[in-house]
């Protein structure tokens, strides 16, 4: 299948989906713009609006512009619209394109709060490589957390599976600010045992945002998956740091149980700064 042109679905009610590619698929998508319009979720794991969802399928999405939208949410974890959104088996090739989170929003209860996301990445772990991002940008978007605050833009959440990324830039974007905790996040990773993720030869930045009380991250490692970040640039965002508060750049954290975490020949920048 080779898909030309735009797609945009808008909806009034939850889980506005350009692009639904369902199990078994294997398409070659390219030089299309899929904008996944506006949509209001209040089912966990389904966001608001997103470009492109993939369930169990092997497509190959070339020179595409992929946008969330504009959706919104309730639902704590579940981000109010996604770019690219992987679930299952999914093994997909995402290589010359741009991937935009969109702006969606987000009123939960709890602190964990998701604006916009780029890349929503929660597979099963296969034996084979798994998925491929490369010479990809991947921006979070605008997005805005309300109620108890949250993460309002991150780049690439990986949740489990295998995943390979190279010669991409990988930045969070620039969250909303509001009266709430609003952070920006690159690059979040929490696999499984098994998951293995390879990032290497990329520009990772943590996002630019304003206000005090706000964070932005480049890099999080948590989870006890195999994780490989090599011959990148990490840079932590453009907020000062500030001991004692929520507030500042960081470049990278890697949590207590990323026990099988390497981090070679890396430039590591924590300092307020630019997207480079």
């Amino acid at each position: 299948i080779l898909v030309l042109g735009v797609v945009d679905q808008p909806m009034d009610v939850g889980g506005g989906v350009a692009m639904d590619i369902a199990a078994g698929a294997m398409p070659q998508i390219s030089d299309c713009r899929l904008l996944g319009g506006s949509g209001a979720s209040t089912w966990a794991g389904i966001p608001g609006s997103s470009g492109v969802l993939i369930e169990d399928a092997s497509p190959s999405l070339q020179r595409c512009h992929i946008a969330g939208g504009d959706g919104t949410s309730t639902v704590d974890a579940t981000p109010g619209s996604i770019g690219v959104d992987v679930h299952k088996s999914s093994d997909p090739v995402i290589e010359d394109c741009f991937v935009d989170g969109g702006s969606g929003e987000h009123d939960g209860t709890t602190g964990s709060a998701l604006g916009s996301v780029a890349i929503w990445w929660e597979t099963l772990p296969l034996e084979t490589v798994g998925g491929i991002i490369q010479h990809t940008s991947l921006y979070g978007g605008t997005g805005t957390v309300f109620g108890k605050g949250g993460t309002g833009a991150s780049a690439l959440r990986f949740v489990d599976g295998n995943l390979m990324v190279t010669a991409s830039t990988i930045d969070a974007g620039a969250p909303v600010r509001t009266t709430q905790v609003s952070h920006g996040e690159g690059i979040w990773i929490a696999g499984s045992n098994d998951s293995v993720v390879i990032i290497e030869r990329s520009r990772i930045y943590g996002g630019a945002l304003s206000g005090d009380n706000a964070m932005t991250r480049a890099v999080g490692l948590f989870g006890s998956g195999v994780y490989l970040l090599r011959n990148n640039l990490i840079y932590g965002g453009n907020k000062e740091f500030a001991w004692g508060s929520d507030s500042g750049a960081r470049a990278m954290r890697i949590g207590g149980g990323a026990f099988d975490a390497y981090v070679v020949y890396n430039t590591i920048y924590a300092a307020a700064h630019a997207s480079p």
